[in-house]
Parts: C-alpha cells; sequence; structure tokens
C-alpha cells in the first residue's frame, strides 16, 4: 500500500525560501515593516495556539523570531546606507586628488573591504527576510526539534559493535544516495564557480537551512582527495579559524576497509558577545566514484555508547562534498558542497524552558547562522592553509 504523506506535510513541502548569495547589492527599505504591525499580526495565532493544549517545553517562538528579525533588517539596512555612503564619498574624492602608490594601495584595500562587507551584509539581511516569511507562513513551527521525538530515531547507535557498524553503513549509505536528489533540488549543479546560496524551509513542521556552494580549488583532483579525507580524520595541521573555535576527536575509526570516520566535536559561536556551545557526533564516510569522490556526513542526535554531554546541546546537520576535475582546467578540482542543519537540539536533562527562554528574540536563528557561514568559512580556512602554503 502506498505511504502517503498528510496534507500538513505535503503544505511543508512547499514553503521553501530560496536565496543566491553575492548576487545583488539592492535593498528595498519598504520591506521592513513597523515592530507594532508583527506583533499585532501574530498575537492572534499565538493566542489561538494557546488553546490547543499544554505545551511538553517552552520553545522560541516564530513571533519571537519576527520581531527580532525586523529590528534586524533595520540594523542592517542602516549599516549598509553607511558604507555605500562612505564609498560614494571615497570614489568622488578619488576623481580630484592624485595619490601615491601607498595611498591607492590603501584606497583600493579599503574598497575591497568595504565591497566584501557590503555584500555580507546584504546577504543577511536576504537571509533574514526570507526567514521573516517563512515563519509568517508557518506561525506554529518547531523552532528548536524535540531529540526525543520518534521522527529522529534513526539517526542513533546502540552499545553493541556489530550493530553500530551495520548501523553507520547503513546510515551513511541513506545519506549517500540522497546526493542526487539533494543536489538537483537545491541547484547545486546550477552554482557556478564562486557562487553559494542558502535554503530557508520546513519540513515535518521542523525549520531548515541549507548553504550551498560551488568553488575551484587550484590544486589537482588527487591532491584535492587527500586533503579532504585528512580534514575528516581531524588532523592537527589543520589551521581553523578563530570564527566557531571548533574542537573534535575521533571516536571510531573504521577508516580501513571501510572508510567511516565516528567524530565527537564541539563548537563555539558568539551571539551577542556570549559563548553558545553545542556538541556533535558525526559519522563521516568516504565514496570514490569513477570520475567523483564524495563525502558524507550525518549527526548522529542519541549514542549510548559515547552520550552527548549532560547540559550540551545537540547539532543535527547532514552534508555532501562532492569533488570532480574542473571542466576547463585539469589541474584544478571542482568542489560543490550543501549542508543541511535545523537549530540545535536542547539537552534532555538540562532546564528547558530557562535555556531555550534565554536564547530568544533571535539569538537562536542567530547561532544557527553563525555555526553555519563559521563552519564554511574554516572549511575553506583550512583548504588554503593545507593545499596552497
Amino acid at each position: 500500500m502506498m505511504n502517503l504523506r498528510s496534507a500538513e506535510d505535503a503544505i511543508d513541502d512547499d514553503i521553501v525560501e530560496r536565496l543566491l548569495f553575492g548576487d545583488d547589492d539592492s535593498y528595498d527599505g519598504g520591506d521592513v515593516a513597523s515592530l507594532n504591525e508583527v506583533t499585532s499580526e501574530d498575537s492572534t495565532t499565538a493566542c489561538a495556539a494557546s488553546g490547543v493544549g499544554p505545551q511538553k517545553r517552552k520553545r522560541t517562538t516564530p513571533k519571537q523570531e519576527i520581531t527580532y528579525l525586523r529590528a534586524k533588517q533595520r540594523e542592517l539596512h542602516a549599516q549598509l546606507g553607511e558604507l555605500r555612503h562612505t564609498m560614494a564619498a571615497q570614489e568622488s574624492t578619488s576623481v580630484w586628488e592624485a595619490r601615491s602608490k601607498d595611498q591607492m594601495q590603501a584606497a583600493q584595500k579599503a574598497l575591497k573591504e568595504n565591497t566584501t562587507l557590503r555584500t555580507m551584509l546584504n546577504d543577511q539581511l536576504k537571509t533574514a527576510q526570507a526567514l521573516e516569511r517563512l515563519l509568517k507562513k508557518r506561525p506554529r513551527i518547531e523552532m528548536t526539534p524535540d531529540a526525543t521525538s520518534e521522527a529522529w530515531r534513526e539517526w542513533r547507535l546502540d552499545t553493541d559493535p556489530a550493530r553500530r557498524l551495520h548501523s553507520m553503513q547503513a546510515i551513511t549509505d541513506h545519506v549517500y544516495e540522497k546526493l542526487e536528489t539533494e543536489f538537483i533540488q537545491h541547484g547545486v549543479y546550477d552554482l557556478e564557480d564562486g557562487q553559494s546560496g542558502l535554503t530557508v524551509r520546513t519540513q515535518q513542521n521542523v525549520l531548515w537551512f541549507d548553504y550551498m556552494q560551488c568553488v575551484a580549488w587550484d590544486v589537482p583532483y588527487k591532491v584535492a582527495q587527500t586533503i579532504v579525507w585528512s580534514m575528516s580524520l581531524v588532523n592537527p595541521e589543520t589551521d581553523w579559524s578563530t570564527t566557531m573555535k571548533p574542537t573534535s576527536e575521533i571516536l571510531e575509526n573504521w577508516d580501513d576497509p571501510h572508510k567511516i570516520i565516528y567524530i565527537g566535536a564541539h563548537s563555539n559561536s558568539f551571539v551577542r558577545d556570549q559563548s553558545f556551545r553545542t556538541e556533535g557526533r558525526w559519522l563521516v564516510r568516504l565514496f570514490v566514484e569513477t570520475d567523483r569522490t564524495i563525502v558524507v556526513t550525518r549527526s548522529i542526535v542519541d549514542d549510548a555508547l559515547h552520550p552527548h554531554g549532560h547540559n550540551e546541546w545537540r547539532d543535527n546537520l547532514l552534508n555532501w562534498v562532492m569533488l570532480t576535475k574542473c571542466p576547463s582546467n585539469p589541474d584544478k578540482t571542482l568542489v560543490r558542497y550543501l549542508h543541511e542543519t535545523t537549530a540545535p537540539m536542547p539537552p534532555r536533562a538540562h532546564d528547558a524552558e530557562s535555556t531555550i527562554q534565554g536564547l530568544a528574540q533571535g539569538e537562536l536563528t542567530e547561532c544557527l547562522l553563525t555555526l553555519m557561514r563559521g563552519h564554511m568559512q574554516d572549511i575553506q580556512r583550512a583548504i588554503a592553509s593545507r593545499a596552497f602554503k
């Protein structure tokens, strides 16, 4: 008998916001409505939701996130305006002033930094707008997934060695088999060198962020293979940035012949000058095909042998890294990357009500975006330090 999805799931699949980063520097300030309008719009929904029954645990609500996102958009809009004003002043001055070589180099550096910062702020702004639109469409969305839910049962490991290895193979096989569907659905194959994007979506009423990127590495294909797997093996030579300050260790190594690594990791991000720590159990596997190499990663949300810390928030992610020879230059490697993640799962034993409430007003969303962007920056920095030194 065909397994039919509920109407709710079908609606969730349709709620998708796709963004291409770095492709536009325009912004319409009219998109930012008043905070009073947001409160008015969502208070009715919140009141209706409150009549459903007692909540099992208090979560950051879409209303709180939308309120924060509107304020964040104003802040980003103001920063973009200042940067545009600064650039316009520099351009008008350069027409009339003769500069020395050092002055010109300094001006060019400042212009480049201005452009980079402006692009980053604009991307953040588009992300905030997309998230706001999605939250308004799905006012009762799960902002933080519940690790005890049956929906996450397949991402768990028990203590028996044989069953653990079998589960590890089955989980990574499942993620590997999803690659083509996910890459096509998210438009990863359509990205050109240097392009990246973000999809904000719901799945079974849970909020997901999907980050994608395409970049050409200035190293041959075989070298890129070695670098990627070396990074998966938590090589101590990897030069991580200070964005997240991740720490990790190999918990289990099935490198030969299975090419499976099980990693325990901690990541620290900074939200409003305060540290937010998440813990991960990452299952990583290497697949080598005839003309491409695939590395897949999946978070394990519950492990009986290597349990998460008592008070640790658990990350929930999966990603794919695909290496192929660059069509236009055989001495380069084309890398396509897709990273899918939810907000961190709260610890079971912790005081969920006070903890999650402490991350209200957008901190949870900003923390998630910081972790995701920081992860990508760290990968690029590590690649540069290993391949190009």
